[in-house]
């Protein structure tokens, strides 16, 4: 399981579109609403990097010989 530059991107731009909702509801007055989507959206990026974070855990492991 590699980290390409694919994935990084990914990740960077849902975070971006995360933050531009963020501050558009929060503008709105709906800042309930704003804090569950920026909840939720950590909730998916975890999700999605949860499997290079286990793989780097590993890693770890190996090369101290744990």
């Amino acid at each position: 399981m590699n980290l390409d530059i694919y994935q990084i991107l990914k990740i960077a731009v849902f975070g971006i579109m995360l933050a531009v909702i963020d501050k558009i509801l929060e503008s709105v007055g709906k800042k309930e609403i704003a804090t569950m989507v920026s909840i939720i959206g950590l909730v998916i990026i975890l999700i999605m990097t949860i499997g290079y974070i286990s793989n780097l855990f590993r890693s770890l492991i190996t090369m101290f010989q744990l």
